[in-house]
């Protein structure tokens, strides 16, 4: 099942403590490393939360106080427990400074928390969340977003779980009056942003790796398919048109890994140069995810769409990954 698969991805492979420190019982690997993984993640169609429960946290984590995120990387590198960053609400696009969530302190210092986040992939099998919440500001001011690590099951915290057209399982959380101690803030109070901003283009890079491992997976499939589909006396593959449209599929597929390389490597950038990177590898990717699942789709003709085709199940995982982070749009506008 799903925590033997976890089991296995931590104990067996040591992946689970790819992106921490070493003095952490990480392996301290960087963006590089990272996105290798996750490429090889999307060609075997692994729906596990690794982003979102290792590579994105990692990032949060590094910026809390010792105390607070010992056990929390601990439990992620064992593989007995992950965090999930809850951050985006109903109102959300692109822009990340978009939080309605609230925090309001009290008299004893501590937090009281109170609004709404939605799809967060991971948050059914994730023990903590990372939410973002508004500890002074107004909606959409960069300044005033503060981040607080709580545990999933603390009073106030309903979660309305679903699985994505991917499969992935993701849940609409709703805080009723939560109460959080400012130990459990991570980093300084409201100047939070551009450290969720960093874990997302984070995200948005592996992601874009993903993609370019799912996309290579189409393309095999599709060769293997139309070498073997025979049609009028003879195989696929020997039809010009068809040969046309692989070759299509290829050129796209390596230049989305060359963009996901890209992105990777400049994750360790400038915050503006990182975005620009980050964004213009997501566009791309996006873009081409979906034109490559719609050529093997074509190609392997109805067939394609079966929930028993591997083909189908990548074009499902490649045309959520095009909305996951922001549209295509938001990312040329970024």
């Amino acid at each position: 099942g799903e925590a033997e698969l976890w089991r296995r991805l931590g104990h067996d492979l040591g992946l689970l403590g790819l992106p921490f420190a070493e003095e952490e019982g990480g392996l301290g690997c960087g963006p590089v490393e990272n996105m290798v993984v996750m490429e090889e993640l999307g060609a075997a169609l692994v729906a596990e939360p690794f982003l979102e429960g290792v590579l994105v946290p990692s990032r949060l984590l590094r910026a809390a106080d010792a105390e607070l995120a010992r056990p929390v990387v601990r439990a992620t590198i064992e593989g007995s427990a992950i965090a999930v960053l809850a951050h985006a609400e109903a109102a959300t696009n692109a822009n990340l400074a978009d939080v309605q969530m609230v925090a309001t302190r009290l008299s004893d210092g501590r937090f009281r928390l109170s609004g709404q986040k939605v799809v967060v992939v991971g948050a059914p099998q994730a023990k903590y969340l990372i939410v973002s919440a508004r500890t002074s500001g107004n909606r959409g001011d960069a300044a005033g977003i503060s981040l607080f690590l709580l545990e999933a099951a603390r009073p106030g915290i309903e979660q309305r779980t679903y699985r994505t057209i991917d499969g992935s399982h993701a849940a609409d959380i709703l805080l009723t009056g939560v109460e959080a101690s400012a130990a459990e803030m991570i980093g300084r109070e409201g100047e939070a942003l551009p450290l969720i901003e960093e874990a997302v283009d984070v995200g948005i890079a592996a992601v874009c790796a993903e993609a370019a491992g799912v996309m290579r997976e189409l393309l095999g499939q599709t060769l293997d398919y139309a070498m073997e589909r025979r049609q009028g006396g003879r195989p696929l593959s020997e039809y010009q048109v068809l040969q046309h449209r692989m070759v299509d599929m290829m050129i796209l597929t390596q230049q989305a890994r060359a963009m996901a390389h890209v992105a990777a490597n400049k994750l360790l950038a400038e915050p503006q140069e990182r975005a620009m990177a980050v964004s213009a590898a997501k566009a791309y990717v996006g873009r081409a995810a979906r034109k490559v699942g719609q050529a093997a789709i074509q190609i392997h003709g109805a067939m394609g769409m079966t929930d028993e085709s591997p083909v189908g199940r990548l074009f499902r995982r490649a045309t959520a990954i095009e909305g996951q982070f922001a549209s295509v749009d938001d990312h040329i506008a970024r």
